[in-house]
């Protein structure tokens, strides 16, 4: 019964399979003999390499051949193993015209007098289930389904709501976790569901406060890692430490040439080097999300925006990035009502400083596309004050013109509105009508939303990147913010199924 309880235990495996239980020898005897093991089409999968594989060293002496009730094929099957669990296993095949009586008599094997049979199973007996790979729901339809089993949406504590709505849009519900904190501080992670061989996106923006939403998605991504998910993708509207433009050698080594007063020398390249700290602690971000486990990294408008430099942090992992100029600038024409502009040229887009002069232009196409009208560009600039000078505010003017003409400035952060509500009295001195403002990432600290509200602004719109408590939205009536949850539920879509053309 033994020997019988193994066949049927081990029935339906491969033949691979097979092999490798004969040459562990791990102390299951001689031979596995049921008859239904080997009946006729298995014996005939299996014994093919069999025959091929002939073991030398064999130091047992016990053979043990299937149930007699095989005589009819003229084939006898013999498996060979070791009695004492020392040596090598041996498949041995005897292919003979006799009957099964005179082989055995050749080998010197008694017949086996119990036979079983399908029919002879007990009751005691657990039927084995027959080992079938589950096929994808969305490859039977060759679409997305919002019920696939596969894909499981996770958040961290800094941007629930945009899970939920991202969720929503795929039909789906957020998964279930716990993010806690211990008594010192210490960040506890659960997930309160199985993520096995599944394709995981977890949703996280790297807001305020900064370094615990870092340590939360580290720890996601580490246990979803450990918890065996087939692939882990997160999902970082706003990617922090990458606030500082980007500063090469080259730029240094030309500062140095030139023939301007030491101390303002000096002064140049300390803040040239803490530049280059700050991209350099935008690398080092990248890399630990790397380490901790994540398979594809997805962020909107990583800046410097519209450059795609900071894409370049990512070594192994794969970098999306979703620019809003793509997404959201229908939208946008249609919040700011700027199809009702009459003029050609009665609109202009305006970088809200130097890096964004790409996102600038990108916008000006989708408009033009969007408004069939003819659209200018300007830039704002910001020129540092001399060392020697009382003023510390850098000096911000305007390249364009923007003279009776509706200004829409267009950036990446809004964090104190500073910068942005200059902007907006330069455009007012230069003669615009009408200024409205975009910003990717509302960040919103330091009494920016009262700050925002006090400025020639008509209206500023963000996206949803980043969470804006309603108390902000009370101190700035000015403020709305677009859904960015449809494009990225649609990246997810086009990230977990690739339909067949």
């Amino acid at each position: 019964m033994y020997a019988y309880y193994i066949s049927h235990v081990l029935r339906g495996k491969s033949e691979n399979f097979y092999l490798n239980m004969l040459k562990m020898n791990s102390g299951l005897g001689a031979v596995m003999k049921s008859s239904f093991l080997l009946r006729h089409k298995t014996a005939r999968r299996i014994c093919p390499s069999l025959s091929r594989t002939i073991i030398r060293g064999y130091h047992g002496k016990s053979f043990y051949t299937i149930n007699p009730r095989l005589r009819s094929h003229q084939h006898v099957y013999s498996f060979a193993a070791s009695a004492t669990g020392v040596g090598v296993i041996c498949a041995y095949l005897y292919i003979s015209s006799y009957n099964s009586e005179a082989t055995m008599e050749k080998l010197s094997i008694d017949p086996i007098e119990r036979r079983f049979s399908e029919q002879e199973v007990g009751p005691d007996a657990v039927p084995m289930k027959k080992m079938t790979k589950k096929t994808h729901p969305c490859s039977i339809h060759n679409a997305y389904q919002a019920d696939c089993p596969e894909l499981v949406i996770f958040s961290g504590n800094a941007h629930m709501q945009l899970a939920k709505d991202v969720a929503e849009c795929l039909g789906r519900t957020v998964g279930k976790n716990k993010i806690g904190r211990f008594n010192d501080g210490e960040i506890s992670v659960k997930f309160l569901e199985s993520v096995r061989g599944k394709d995981i996106y977890v949703i996280q923006p790297l807001g305020p406060p900064v370094n615990e939403n870092i340590m939360e998605l580290l720890l996601m991504t580490s246990a979803l890692r450990s918890a065996s998910a087939k692939r882990v993708t997160v999902i970082i509207p706003y990617f922090a430490y990458l606030r500082e433009a980007n500063v090469t050698s080259k730029t240094v080594g030309k500062i140095k040439k030139t023939n301007i007063d030491t101390e303002e020398v000096d002064s140049v390249l300390s803040v040239e080097a803490s530049n280059l700290t700050a991209s350099l602690a935008g690398s080092d971000l990248a890399r630990m999300i790397e380490v901790s486990g994540a398979n594809k990294v997805v962020t909107v408008d990583m800046q410097p925006p519209g450059q795609g430099a900071a894409g370049g942090f990512f070594r192994d992992a794969q970098i999306e990035l979703l620019r809003s100029s793509d997404v959201v600038v229908e939208t946008l024409a249609e919040v700011l009502n700027l199809k009702e502009l009459t003029g050609d040229t009665e609109l202009v887009v305006a970088a809200s400083h130097a890096s964004c002069i790409t996102m600038a232009k990108l916008f000006k196409q989708k408009l033009g596309t969007i408004l069939d009208k003819n659209i200018g560009v300007a830039t704002i600039i910001r020129t540092p004050q001399p060392p020697n000078s009382e003023e510390t505010k850098p000096k911000v003017e305007i390249v364009g013109n923007v003279k009776d003409k509706t200004v829409l400035i267009v950036g990446d952060v809004v964090d104190t509105g500073g910068t942005l509500c200059r902007a907006a009295k330069v455009a007012k001195w230069g003669g615009a009508k009408k200024v409205y403002a975009f910003s990717s990432h509302p960040i919103l600290s330091r009494g920016a939303a009262a700050r925002l509200n006090k400025s020639p602004l008509e209206k500023l719109v963000v996206l949803d990147t980043l969470p804006v408590p309603a108390s902000k939205h009370d101190k700035c009536p000015k403020l709305e913010q677009i859904s960015i949850a449809n494009a990225i539920a649609q990246k997810i879509v086009e990230s977990h199924f690739q339909p067949k053309v």
